[in-house]
């Protein structure tokens, strides 16, 4: 746990590296910033930023704000957020700076760096995220092209004649 009360970890995917910052804390109000975009129903902000931005600015595909969700989902913060939570919410903070790789890349990255994250964090919620596979990386990478082929494995048009 740094001096900030953040606790950083990486993730990647493909091309795509994540560092994330998590904080079981209300995101800060100072200077310029926004307020909270994830606020419950008694009023307990939590915030997701990517490069300075909210997550869901960031990251327009439904598909991709999914992924970063499923650790705080999996771990019980986000349903804590929900209307239904009758008052228990509990603030959090979440704060990436994502680069390469294409935008997928980047939420999937980003969701191994959060799982990370709260392992670390809340150590009594590992086991949870490890059944769930969040704290393990995904090794699949696209193939290298190979000389004298049109792709990794695509070859010419075989002519009889």
């Amino acid at each position: 746990l740094g001096q900030t009360g953040y606790v950083r970890a990486a993730g990647a995917r493909k091309a795509a590296r994540a560092m994330v910052d998590v904080a079981l804390k209300p995101p800060p109000l100072s200077g310029g910033a926004s307020p909270p975009h994830l606020v419950s129903a008694d009023g307990v902000g939590a915030s997701v930023t990517v490069n300075g931005i909210p997550f869901d600015d960031y990251f327009l595909e439904l598909e991709a704000r999914y992924h970063i969700m499923l650790p705080l989902r999996a771990v019980g913060l986000l349903s804590q957020l929900d209307e239904t939570s009758g008052g228990n919410a509990f603030p959090f903070h979440v704060r990436a700076e994502v680069h390469g790789g294409g935008r997928m890349g980047q939420a999937q990255a980003m969701r191994l760096g959060m799982a990370r994250a709260l392992s670390e964090l809340l150590p009594d919620t590992r086991r949870t995220l490890k059944k769930a596979e969040l704290l393990t990386r995904d090794p699949r990478v696209v193939e290298s092209k190979v000389a004298g082929r049109r792709k990794a494995r695509k070859k010419e048009q075989w002519s009889k004649r």
